[in-house]
């Protein structure tokens, strides 16, 4: 029996590649080749194919079946059809698939319950209104610099990973889903991208057993919910790009712990959400903007540093406490530039800025320190808002205004050392200090505090003053 390693001209049924068979292994279908029937390709035997041909599957077929692995390279020029998946790779053994081409189908285009790679070069495209390329039951490994559709127009992820994986979306490469761009499950995923991910209705990345996302510079990632979210383990965020959620979510949303670190933008109706606490770090080149929070850390203790801009109707809210170290600019237009619901340490630096239109800096509940070598400041109300008392350091240099009150305590006794500026600025109301529940103040030689009432008021139980400085009222 004559063995062949070319395929060429026009079948009409399927080939089966199999150990003993007429086709050689390796096998090349040529420019021009057709092959059409219910599985144009079926791989019984490991097998390594290279196509330039065109493989379309009749009636609810799949294009190319592996049953124990090989290769298949699709290349520019070959194209691959199948209603029910363009390739499935069944079983234990790997299976590489490197496309150049087109691959396309009605349902999941590549399908992998086996282990495998997947390589989408440079102007290769693969697209399937479910899922593009889904890895089922191992852990998979993509590689793309071309186009990974999930068409659909209710329901679709450009990749679905569902035992974990790593992805590498490179600088050309776009990956998009109605759903998600990219989902990962069952395990830990890596994502690496310098390319575009977009999920239109959900999630351009949603990992749901924690792992880790590398945005380069100019790499994009956007959702309709979430730009990225990781979920089920502790994740980590480090963005060179532009992460964006334009319609409700969070740019980055971390629900169990973990780490985000800036240098690029991150939009969305929450800049960052730690949902279980975590860090940020925003580096000199990092811009975060939100609606209702540019940063929010909710159920456990947060670290901000912040060396960028930070912008919200809360520039940053922490609801369990942490600490805050601002070298760059945080800023609301509209409520508070730094809240914290539990107490916590904020340390605006020489050169940095707070500012928010009630409130520069608003702590609740619990005392919180504020330490000041830079400007803090409230268009609205006070500069620093300190409900349940605590403790205000101004450094030499610094000013911390707020229209009212340059800082307003109440309820528990506070204490205010001062080596700058405070003012209540107002020119009808304000109060250089307020100290509504006692405390202490010391004005130091440089130290200068005014307001147009009183440059201090201090009410509802006893103070303490010190002043080498100038307190004027």
């Amino acid at each position: 029996m004559a063995i062949t390693s070319h395929i060429t001209g026009t079948l009409t049924s399927g080939i089966a590649l199999a150990n003993g068979g007429s086709f050689a292994n390796p096998v090349t279908i040529d420019a021009g080749a057709s092959i059409t029937g219910f599985f144009p390709i079926d791989a019984t035997d490991s097998w390594a194919i290279e196509n330039y041909g065109a493989l379309t599957a009749a009636g609810n077929g799949t294009g190319v079946e592996f049953h124990a692995g090989g290769s298949f390279t699709n290349e520019v020029g070959g194209s691959v059809y199948g209603a029910a998946g363009g390739i499935v790779s069944y079983g234990t053994n790997a299976t590489t698939i490197d496309n150049f081409g087109t691959i396309t189908s009605d349902n999941r285009t590549v399908l992998f319950f086996s282990p495998g790679t997947l390589i989408n070069e440079a102007g290769g495209f693969i697209s399937g209104p479910i899922e593009g390329v889904v890895f089922r039951n191992n852990a998979g490994a993509v590689t793309n610099d071309g186009t990974i559709v999930g068409s659909g127009t209710t329901y679709g992820f450009g990749l679905y990973l569902k035992a974990g994986g790593s992805v590498t979306n490179l600088g050309a490469g776009v990956i998009t889903g109605v759903n998600e761009g990219i989902d990962v499950g069952g395990a830990a995923g890596t994502i690496m991208n310098s390319g575009t991910i977009i999920g239109t209705r959900a999630d351009g990345i949603a990992m749901s057993a924690g792992g880790s996302v590398t945005n380069a510079v100019g790499g994009f990632i956007g959702g309709g919910i979430d730009g990225i979210i990781i979920q089920g383990g502790a994740g980590s965020v480090d963005n060179a790009g532009t992460i964006s959620n334009p319609t409700g979510g969070a740019g980055v949303e971390l629900d169990t712990g973990g780490t985000v670190t800036n240098s690029g933008s991150i939009a969305g109706d929450r800049g960052v959400y730690l949902r279980d606490g975590g860090s940020l770090t925003n580096t000199a080149t990092g811009v975060i903007s939100g609606g209702p929070f540019g940063v929010r850390v909710q159920t456990a203790a947060g670290t901000i540093d912040n060396q960028g801009m930070i912008s919200g109707n809360y520039g940053i809210r922490l609801e369990a406490g942490g600490t805050v170290t601002n070298a760059g600019t945080i800023s609301s237009a509209t409520r508070s530039g730094i809240y914290l619901a539990a107490g916590g340490t904020i340390d605006n630096e020489a050169g940095a800025s707070v500012s928010g239109f009630y409130f520069g800096i608003e702590a609740r509940y619990v005392a919180a320190t504020v330490t000041n070598a830079g400007s803090i400041s409230s268009a609205g109300r006070s500069g620093i808002y300190l409900y349940a008392g605590g403790t205000v350091t101004n450094e030499a240099g610094a000013s911390l205004y707020g229209i009212y009150w340059g800082v307003e305590a109440r309820n528990v006794a506070a204490t205010v050392t001062n080596a700058g500026t405070i003012a209540g600025t107002g020119t009808t109301f304000g109060f250089g200090l307020a100290l509504y529940a006692g405390g202490s103040v010391t004005n130091l030689g440089a130290g200068v505090i005014t307001g147009v009432n009183e440059g201090i008021d201090v009410g509802g139980a006893a103070g303490t003053i010190m002043n080498s400085g100038t307190i004027i009222g």
